[in-house]
């Protein structure tokens, strides 16, 4: 790319993007003015689903809990992202946040962008909300895959509706 044709460029992404900070900033202020159905802690049932995970909590994943909950308490809307590598504790984060929304008479819902993380997340919360909650996958490859393999290993079918 010659000089010109670069800071052609360079000039059209600048006049392009100057816009960008302004409308964040009202979007995040206007966001920030409304106010949103606070979700305090639900008692002895959420402390129950807590304690029933099967492993011990590292120092990162408490905070990142105790951070996503306490965000879940305020009225102000969430503005928080969880970010670690694999198997590092994200899903448990997800479990406790959904599992407190839908004991304050909320519906929680978890998007994957894969077709197999969304089978492993739907495994997961399966099995961590058997006792209390009933999960649907909305996926319909998901669902032909939770079909194929009900029809294989004679699950029930109230575990994959």
């Amino acid at each position: 790319m010659d000089t010109k044709t670069w800071h052609e460029l360079k000039s059209r992404c600048a006049k392009r993007s100057r816009p960008w900070p302004a409308n964040i900033l009202r979007m995040e202020a206007e966001r920030m003015a409304m106010k949103t159905m606070a979700l305090p802690q639900a008692g002895h049932l959420e402390n129950e689903f807590s304690a029933s995970f099967p492993f011990e909590e590292t120092p990162d994943q408490l905070h990142a809990i105790t951070d996503v909950l306490s965000d879940l308490e305020s009225s102000s809307p969430m503005n928080r992202l969880v970010v670690g590598d694999v198997g590092f504790g994200k899903t448990e984060v997800a479990m406790r946040a959904a599992m407190r929304a839908v004991l304050n008479g909320r519906q929680a819902a978890v998007l994957a962008p894969t077709t197999i993380l969304a089978d492993q997340h739907f495994r997961n919360f399966s099995s961590r909300f058997r006792n209390s909650r009933r999960i649907s996958a909305l996926s319909p490859a998901l669902r032909q895959n939770l079909a194929r393999r009900r029809s294989l290993s004679g699950w029930p079918r109230e575990t994959w509706t």
